[in-house]
């Protein structure tokens, strides 16, 4: 029974084949799927093309593209790594899934496993451009990866809804938004405030003057963190519901029970994604992005720290990446050598660019943040509009926008802003914050009544529309 509409029956549309993604369905101990979580989806064995649209094949070529890129960039600096794998393991490691599957015993959900600091290698800027440019047909990518990694971007792509904000286009605008903060952290690499990172740990070391090594982790020179983070982005809001997370738990309880009610959506997503990535018909695809122990943890935990970093409204949560920052970036540095100092600092500067990419259209031109902002507004009224939610969005948008930049958006701008890390990119993003707030703020009542009248309107024909039909 559904409100207005009287008694409704769903009918399952077989095509020719059997559909190939189940995107909705989550089983326990399917063969091939996480082995860790205990909720999997199946993905099939083919990806349906008849249904990519137009615009969802260009955002896959685009996203393609990228990744290619960054794939040849891990392989051109293969064997210029500055970090020594100490596993035992590693002359033994397999990138092929059925020994991640035996190998593997944790038992932890995601948000157990968040680190406060990530171990990071040291590769040095001059060498990696060295290595790049004169070594690319050194350590040449097998096209099979390059094959599995369409196959990959497309069935994720499938795994997102069509809903007007949290959908692939999203995805590939915040992947975009962290390859330019990432290339822009990389044209300033040595502008760092020495006042708030390290002191002068920063400065080129005198015994590593012949190497140009740097004295700290510039993690945008390192193709794998690089590779890390856009991936993250590209899965973060994978089988996304629409709706936030209290109502997700509502809906499904069962999948709240087992994420013990914390971070529901970003465990999922994780989960879902990270475990496609594992199967079998993805080993030239992992082998490209990792071939030792250690890349292979540093990988996953960048993954997994950046995707639950987006979950920004969890008041635990927050409150514990407040503190980190503090610790990372306060007046004292506490009793840490150098090295645990400069990769707690890069563990958290990248997790709050992820969140900075997540909300990139609020420090981008207004007119990006008006299309994103309608975007959002739609997938919330459409929500109330199905009874999802229990609040009309028209009813608190105006003044939860300008609580949003107060409260979350211009503090992670000035926080950007403050450690340096991106130069004057980091003056633009909250110069854009600024005016898109100080412009909605006079606006925004206008074009909240406008998008209200829009869906008003829109419900009126739909009216209209059934009663001629009956």
């Amino acid at each position: 029974m559904a409100k207005g509409k009287g008694e409704l029956q769903t009918y399952w549309l077989r095509t020719t084949s059997p559909s190939e993604f189940n995107g909705s369905v989550f089983r326990e101990g399917h063969e091939g799927s996480s082995s860790d979580s205990g909720v999997s989806v199946s993905m099939g064995n083919q990806i349906s093309h008849e249904v990519l649209d137009e615009k969802d094949q260009r955002l896959i070529s685009w996203n393609v593209q990228r990744f290619t890129g960054l794939l040849e960039a891990i392989a051109a600096s293969r064997g210029e790594k500055m970090m020594v794998d100490d596993d035992p393991s590693c002359s033994t490691f397999s990138t092929d899934a059925a020994s991640i599957s035996s190998s593997s015993n944790s038992t932890a959900l995601p948000f157990e496993e968040v680190k406060e600091v990530i171990r990071l290698s040291i590769l040095p800027p001059t060498r990696l451009s060295t290595s790049v440019s004169s070594s690319s047909n050194k350590n040449p990518i097998d096209p099979e990866a390059i094959t599995q990694l369409e196959e990959y971007i497309t069935l994720v792509s499938q795994m997102y809804e069509r809903h007007p904000f949290h959908c692939f286009e999203h995805a590939s605008h915040v992947t975009m938004s962290v390859l330019k903060m990432m290339s822009r952290f990389e044209s300033t690499r040595n502008s760092w405030n020495s006042n708030k990172i390290c002191g002068n740990v920063f400065e080129i070391k005198e015994d590593s003057q012949e190497d140009g090594l740097l004295g700290c982790y510039n993690f945008a020179s390192d193709p794998l963190t690089l590779f890390s983070c856009a991936f993250s982005a590209l899965i973060h809001d994978v089988l996304h519901p629409g709706v936030p997370n209290g109502q997700l738990m509502k809906e499904d309880p069962e999948v709240a029970d087992h994420y013990k009610h914390r971070s529901v959506a970003e465990q999922r997503s994780f989960d879902v994604a990270y475990g496609l990535l594992m199967e079998s018909k993805f080993d030239a695809l992992r082998k490209a992005i990792y071939q030792n122990r250690a890349e292979e943890t540093k990988f996953r935990q960048l993954v997994l720290n950046s995707v639950m970093a987006t979950d920004v409204f969890d008041p635990d949560l927050k409150r514990l990446r407040n503190d980190r920052w503090e610790k990372a970036f306060g007046e004292q540095q506490g009793d840490y050598d150098m090295t645990e100092v400069v990769d707690r600092q890069a563990t958290i500067v990248i997790e709050h660019l992820i969140q900075a990419s997540d909300v990139a259209h609020t420090m981008q031109h207004w007119n990006v943040y008006r299309k994103w902002n309608q975007r959002l507004f739609d997938e919330m009224y459409r929500a109330y509009l199905d009874g999802r939610s229990g609040n009309d969005p028209s009813e608190f948008w105006y003044k939860g926008e300008i609580a949003f930049f107060d409260h979350y958006v211009i503090p992670l701008a000035e926080k950007l802003k403050d450690c340096g890390a991106f130069g004057v990119s980091s003056a633009e993003y909250l110069d854009f914050a600024l005016k898109n707030r100080k412009e909605w703020e006079c606006k925004g009542e206008t074009i909240v009544e406008g998008m209200k009248a829009t869906y008003r309107k829109a419900i009126g024909k739909s009216a209209d529309s059934s009663r001629h039909c009956s």
